[in-house]
């Protein structure tokens, strides 16, 4: 996940710095507006990570549980019937 924030960081960098030298900034200029796009990339997409990590990855976690105990549930099931009509007269 921090991989993929750091990607979409350098691309904002990336295109802050392209965006200016379009515009005929000065390096400086270019420069900071590279600095201020890559870190306010990274902050905000950081949060959103431990924003997921914390909250969204758990409930997912639980529903994936709930899931497979019901699959697991109906697998059992299935098999006792099975046994049940394979026991017959």
């Amino acid at each position: 996940m921090m991989k993929l924030v750091g990607s979409i960081a350098t691309t904002a960098a990336f295109v802050a710095v392209v965006m200016s030298l379009w515009r005929d900034y000065g390096v400086l200029v270019t420069l900071k507006r590279a600095f201020i796009a890559y870190a306010a990339f990274y902050v905000v997409g950081a949060a959103l990570a431990l924003v997921f990590r914390n909250g969204i990855e758990e409930e997912w976690a639980s529903l994936d549980k709930a899931r497979r105990l019901k699959q697991r549930k109906q697998r059992e099931q299935q098999a006792r019937q099975s046994i049940e009509t394979n026991s017959g007269p």
